[in-house]
């Protein structure tokens, strides 16, 4: 019975020390890979993110850390400098492989935090942005068909022209600047759009059920065949807007 108790408290001991390495290994690689991120060369700082990405994949205890680092990483590093002639067509490609790498998701229950970045024309294609915070973020031109959103903070962002066909925006919170963006089949359910502007915005199909549409601009929208059973029109403007409920 002792040589039994022996052998237990050998394999607890080892068991320990391979964990106490493991987690000194992943702390080097993770320290590298941050030091790498604020390297000037762009290759240097693309190999710090896939390393982040693969300490999150590799160790999922540390992925909310991974997700809140990257994300810092797009706010610091997706910035409209002073002066500049307009917003860029797309992000850069360190900050275009950052989104890539958030939106997998690396750690479902952490929200993903990109207030404020300049995030024009980026391809988010089915990106799981649920619960994130977008709040003053520009995403004029910006494809997030097929996105999901839902439960999503896109306040006083810049959402001029973007592609939304078939995203689910359900319980989002959108006063924002929607004009002329493709709503399409969108799931706006429970959402909150008071002081949106989505003037010429195609909402056909779209799902606004119990929606709040307080003080909403509406004007020349397309709503044909969008379901409106429950929403708060009160104080909209949907002068001229197609398939727009008599009020």
């Amino acid at each position: 019975m002792a040589a039994l108790g022996f052998t237990a408290v050998t394999i607890h001991q080892a068991g320990e020390e391979q964990n106490l390495t493991r987690d000194g290994q992943v702390t080097d690689r993770y320290n590298a890979a941050v030091t790498n991120l604020g390297d000037k060369s762009e290759e240097v700082r693309l190999g710090g993110l896939y390393a982040l990405e693969r300490i999150a994949k590799d160790s999922p205890r540390d992925a909310p850390t991974v997700v809140q680092v990257i994300s810092a990483y797009v706010r610091s590093h997706a910035v409209l400098p002073k002066n500049a002639p307009g917003p860029p067509a797309r992000p850069a490609a360190d900050v275009a492989a950052a989104l890539a790498i958030l939106v997998t998701p690396l750690a479902t229950d952490t929200p993903i935090d990109l207030r404020g970045a300049e995030l024009s024309g980026a391809n988010l294609r089915g990106a799981d942005l649920h619960g994130a915070n977008l709040v003053e973020t520009d995403l004029n031109g910006a494809d997030l068909s097929g996105a999901d959103l839902s439960g999503a903070d896109l306040d006083a962002s810049q959402s001029n022209g973007v592609d939304f066909h078939g995203a689910d925006l359900h319980g989002a919170k959108a006063g924002a600047n929607l004009s002329a963006s493709n709503l399409r089949h969108v799931n706006l359910s429970d959402a909150d759009l008071e002081l949106a502007d989505l003037e010429l915005a195609d909402l056909t199909h779209a799902d606004l059920s119990h929606a709040n549409l307080k003080n909403v601009n509406v004007k020349d929208a397309t709503l044909e065949h969008a379901v409106l059973q429950g929403a708060d029109l009160e104080g909209a403007n949907l002068k001229a807007a197609e398939g727009a409920p008599s009020k």
